[in-house]
């Protein structure tokens, strides 16, 4: 038997497609799990194709189910261009706004922002996806996010790019750092900032023999905090922690935070009101 083609069941598809998960997808469009599996069963009957592998515990689309999800994404953006447009004739900003930043971002600037968005535009729902910054841009480039924020560090010519923030990377030690603790540095993974610190203090004749490499500007951020290193971290991630200066005279090493989004395809205009408002001093 078939079944007429509902949009229903493909953005049921859709939701499980990008998110991987039937049960993530249910949650998101406030159905059961059932729900979501029924609606891609009655898509394979109609088209007469397998979109998933049905494997238990494992959500894997087949070539054909990749094709549908591709289609769909177009479909659903097509949707929301046309909300966008009568939104936007009516004054009313509403409708989901999707975005992916990193954990730290999350942590320390992105509540703020959120919050200003909440009070000024409440009918607007939306959908964050976190990551490292390889993770936010693979979301952006698929077009399963409609911007990402990002630490510009990185060749990002490929995007369209706004700056909403700007700062230094600085050396920080808890306001009473134990005296074993004054030479131990924390530092991220070797990148161009570390690089920059490095010559300094080389240069400055400071040793930096004792370190501890962590991946997270936040797990730096706290091992400081509890006298364990001087961590080096941008000043944006130390919010109200315990933290000071660790005063070495070290030259500016400023950085830029990111929205990201691609030069192929239109920002929607949830997306433009949400930029523009995180560049609002």
């Amino acid at each position: 038997m078939k079944f007429p083609l509902s949009l229903t069941f493909l953005r049921y598809f859709f939701s499980a497609g990008q998110a991987k998960s039937i049960s993530k997808a249910a949650k998101e469009n406030f159905v059961s799990q059932s729900a979501i599996s029924q609606a891609i069963t009655k898509l394979e009957a109609l088209l007469g194709k397998q979109l998933i592998t049905h494997e238990k515990n494992r959500f894997q689309l087949t070539s054909d189910g990749v094709l549908l999800l591709e289609k769909c994404k177009q479909l659903f953006t097509q949707f929301a261009e046309i909300e966008d447009a009568f939104h936007e004739a009516e004054g009313v900003f509403k409708g989901k706004l999707s975005f992916a930043c990193t954990h730290s971002f999350a942590l320390s600037l992105l509540p703020r922002h959120l919050g200003r968005l909440s009070h000024m535009w409440p009918d607007i729902e939306p959908v964050l996806r976190f990551g490292h910054t390889g993770t936010v841009v693979e979301l952006v480039k698929k077009g399963d996010v409609d911007f990402g924020i990002v630490l510009d560090n990185e060749d990002f010519s490929s995007f369209d790019c706004r700056e909403i923030y700007k700062g230094e990377y600085r050396l920080y030690q808890a306001k009473k750092t134990p005296k074993q603790a004054i030479q131990r540095f924390i530092l991220s993974e070797e990148r161009k900032e570390v690089s920059l610190l490095r010559r300094h203090l080389h240069a400055a004749g400071i040793d930096m023999s004792s370190e501890m490499e962590v991946s997270s500007w936040e797990v730096i951020a706290s091992l400081a905090e509890q006298g364990l290193g001087i961590g080096f971290l941008p000043d944006y991630i130390v919010g109200k922690r315990a933290l000071a200066v660790y005063d070495c005279l070290l030259p500016p090493i400023p950085y830029r935070l990111l929205a990201i989004f691609s030069k192929n395809r239109a920002l929607p205009r949830n997306a433009r009101l949400f930029i523009d408002l995180m560049c609002e001093p």
